[in-house]
C-alpha cells in the first residue's frame, strides 16, 4: 500500500508522514513500556486487526522506529521493541499525552489498561528533579490497581511486582491521578482534601511531588496569563506535607 506525504519540508509534516496513520503512535506508547510479542500488541489494542497491525509493524520497522528481537523471558520467541529511534519518539509523545490527559472524562467509558496509567505516570515525570534521588513510591489507584516507581538518580522504572519496601505509599482515584498527569492538580492538594491517602516518610512524598507535581501543561480552562512565564516551569508545591495517615 503506497503511503500518503503532505511533501512539506517541515519536521513536524515529515514526523506525520511517518507515523501519523491511526494506531501508529499508540503502537510506540505500548512498546515504550515493555517489548511484546505480536499478539500481545493486538490484545493490547482493542478495535486493531491482524493485517493492519503487520502493515504497522511493517512501516514502523522499515522507518527503523522498532526492531525485532528474541524475548529473554518466558517461552521465548520474537517481541517488538523500540530503536533508539522509538525511544526518541516515546519520549517526544510524553508531553503530547499529558496535553490530552486533560481531556479524559472518566464518565465516557472509555476501555482502560494499566498499561496505559504506566506511561501517563511516565509523561508526568520531571527527570531534571531527580538527580541524586533514589526512592520508590507505591500508587493504589482506585482499590484495584497497584504498582510501585522506583527512581535511581534520573531514571525512572515502573512495575506492578513491589520491588523493595516502599518509601511511600499513596491512595487516589484513577481519574485525579489523570489529572495530576496533565498538570490540572495539585497532588498536595488532593491529599490536603482528603482526596488521596498517603503513609510513610514525609521527605520521600515531598520529594515524589516534586517529580510528580503539576505545572507541566496547563489547564484547558486556564488563561495565558495563568501560564508560567516564557522560558520558565510552575513548580511544585512540597512545603505543606500533612502527617502520614495511618
Amino acid at each position: 500500500m503506497t503511503r500518503r506525504s503532505y511533501s512539506q519540508y517541515c519536521g513536524l509534516a515529515r514526523a506525520l508522514d511517518l507515523v501519523g496513520e491511526r494506531w501508529m503512535l499508540l503502537i510506540v506508547r505500548d512498546l515504550a513500556i515493555r517489548p511484546r510479542r505480536f499478539g500481545e500488541i493486538l490484545d493490547g489494542l482493542p478495535g486493531l486487526g491482524t493485517s493492519l497491525l503487520s502493515e504497522r509493524l511493517k512501516n514502523l520497522e522499515d522507518d527503523e522506529i522498532i526492531e525485532r528481537a528474541i524475548s529473554g523471558r518466558g517461552r521465548g520467541g520474537v517481541v517488538y521493541r523500540l530503536t533508539s529511534r522509538g525511544q526518541a519518539l516515546a519520549r517526544a509523545l510524553q508531553p503530547l499525552a499529558a496535553w490530552g490527559a486533560m481531556f479524559l472524562d472518566p464518565t465516557q467509558g472509555d476501555k482502560f489498561s494499566p498499561d496505559w496509567l504506566f506511561f501517563a505516570v511516565r509523561s508526568a515525570f520531571h527527570p531534571e528533579a531527580a538527580a541524586g534521588v533514589h526512592d520508590c513510591y507505591e500508587f493504589r489507584v482506585d482499590n484495584n490497581i497497584s504498582f510501585w516507581v522506583t527512581v535511581d538518580d534520573g531514571d525512572i522504572q515502573i512495575t506492578q511486582k513491589r520491588p523493595r519496601k516502599p518509601d511511600f505509599t499513596l491512595e487516589m482515584a484513577l481519574s485525579d491521578l489523570g489529572s495530576i498527569a496533565s498538570g490540572q492538580l495539585d497532588p498536595q492538594e488532593l491529599i490536603e482534601q482528603g482526596r488521596a491517602k498517603f503513609r510513610g516518610n514525609s521527605r520521600a512524598a515531598g520529594r515524589a511531588l516534586t517529580l510528580f507535581g503539576a505545572g507541566r501543561t496547563p489547564s484547558r480552562h486556564s488563561s495565558s496569563k495563568d501560564a508560567p512565564p516564557h522560558g520558565g516551569a510552575a513548580s511544585a508545591k512540597v512545603s505543606r506535607i500533612p502527617p502520614p495517615q495511618p
